[in-house]
């Protein structure tokens, strides 16, 4: 019996996440930030389409949104509403 070769070949390891780990990333920010598709897409002018689309990792999110968004989740968190501490 011969062995087995996989017939497609082996992807080469990247220095970015995989799309839709950088899409996981974005929705855990927005939930932070409270913030739906429209609300970043309103921030950005960007429409809502192409933000769900970032989100449910159809299209790439485009280079500086994440972590701008992480930031700004990262200070939500770090600063909570007066009463809420």
């Amino acid at each position: 019996m011969t062995a087995s070769v996989p017939t497609s070949p082996v992807q080469p390891a990247t220095a970015q996440p995989p799309p839709n780990t950088r899409s996981a990333r974005l929705r855990a920010a927005l939930r932070t930030l409270r913030w739906s598709y429209g609300d970043l897409a309103a921030e950005l002018g960007k429409s809502q389409s192409a933000v769900a689309k970032w989100c449910d990792g159809t299209n790439p999110v485009p280079r500086g949104i994440l972590p701008w968004v992480e930031r700004l989740a990262a200070f939500h968190r770090a600063l909570p509403a007066p009463g809420r501490e």
